[in-house]
């Protein structure tokens, strides 16, 4: 499956590094349209935004906690994006395990006594 980008697109491109068969790391790189960035303020917010995206696994990579925090962004974004898939995985994990609410504990959740 394959995207052919449009002319006005910016994309964040992910390439898997293996060593000796195993997955190391992943390279990062961006593919940019033909006319995107025609319009400089645009290009650059397009450019800064591709960017951002890029520099979080490099940053996830130097603070490994901080995918902690971007957990709860990533299940929501997964949520937007596949909302039958989303609704369905929530209705099979209620069913399988009895329970609907779930408090998700981290580094800053303030608790009392021994949590």
């Amino acid at each position: 499956m394959g995207y052919e980008l449009k002319d006005d697109e910016m994309a964040v491109v992910l390439k898997p590094v293996f060593k000796n068969g195993y997955l190391e790391s992943f390279r990062t790189g961006l593919a940019i349209g033909n006319t995107a960035g025609e319009n400089q303020e645009v290009g650059q917010v397009q450019m800064d935004a591709a960017l951002s995206m890029a520099a979080v696994l490099m940053y996830c990579s130097d603070y490994p906690e901080f995918e902690e925090v971007l957990a709860d962004y990533k299940s929501d974004l997964l949520k937007e994006i596949f909302p039958e898939q989303w609704a369905e995985a929530e209705r099979e994990v209620t069913q399988e395990e009895g329970y609907r609410n779930v408090i998700r504990l981290d580094a800053w959740t303030k608790t009392e006594g021994n949590a």
